[in-house]
């Protein structure tokens, strides 16, 4: 009997205290000791989570995220977020378009730049790209817009977007409303113009000066942005024939010097410059 009484004691004699134990006033009861404030607290949601980028918090010692330092409080669920929470929002202004519908929206503000650059539009060519690319890309965004905001605004989740978040909605609209102004307003076609017309008028003044012995010269050439297939002089006029056409006809650029008459079909252009469509 002695030697069972004196077990305890001798079982705290070779450990030592337990610090993290205490008898209570019960002696059937044993209760806790809180941790040592040297013991950082940890999250105890397992699967919790950034409230702004969604990374995992579970395990941290700093109540501060890792990935994009937002703050958060060990224990109060409503500074972190779980997986449920997360994916209430998840199609919603958090997810914006991503590597498919952007490459598209950037094909189709080229695509209007290039269109509308041209003296003539092709109306087989536009029609096309307005019906299989351009069309269903504006309609896309439109959708995905709205139900962005409808999700959003169903949610209670209220968080700032990223920089990279408000970049990839702001940014390809933005850009696809810019190549529609450049387009629609006859900017594009005007730049473009600019670029093309010296190189045409060095041309001109250089077949003028030496003009071919059959009057036509037949031959593929890259003038500018333009691509040349043929060039012909006429009653003193250099007529380019371009590659750009209405899908039936090809569109002629004709360089009429001072002293020459322009055609009388012609299409004032720029200064000496006029254009007509070339039959076949």
């Amino acid at each position: 009997m002695l030697a069972n009484k004196e077990q305890p004691a001798a079982r705290a004699g070779l450990y030592g205290a337990l610090p993290s134990r205490r008898l209570s006033d019960d002696p059937t009861q044993i209760a806790t000791q809180p941790p040592s404030p040297r013991e950082a607290p940890r999250v105890v949601v397992a699967n919790a989570r950034c409230l702004r980028c969604g990374h995992a918090l579970a395990g941290l010692t700093t109540p501060v995220c890792p990935e994009c330092g937002c703050p958060f409080e060990f224990g109060d669920p409503a500074t972190f977020a779980t997986d449920e929470f997360l994916s209430q929002g998840a199609s919603g202004l958090r997810n914006p378009p991503g590597w498919i519908l952007i490459p598209l929206t950037m094909a189709a503000g080229l695509a209007v730049v290039t269109l509308h650059s041209a003296v003539v539009l092709d109306q087989m060519l536009t029609s096309l790209l307005y019906v299989l690319l351009i069309g269903p890309t504006l309609a896309l965004w439109a959708i995905r817009t709205v139900y962005a905001l409808v999700i959003s605004a169903r949610s209670s989740i209220r968080i700032p977007l990223t920089r990279r978040e408000r970049l990839r909605w702001l940014g390809p609209p933005l850009f696809i409303v810019i190549c529609g102004a450049l387009g629609w307003s006859g900017a594009a076609r005007g730049l473009r113009w600019i670029i093309d017309e010296p190189l045409l008028r060095a041309e001109a003044a250089r077949i003028l000066a030496a003009p071919p012995p059959t009057g036509v010269l037949t031959a593929d050439r890259r003038i500018g942005t333009l691509t040349i297939w043929q060039t012909k002089v006429s009653a003193g006029r250099v007529h380019f024939t371009t590659t750009q056409s209405d899908f039936l006809n090809n569109v002629e650029l004709v360089y009429t010097p001072p002293g020459a008459t322009p055609p009388p079909q012609a299409t004032p252009l720029s200064g000496p410059w006029s254009w007509m469509m070339w039959h076949y």
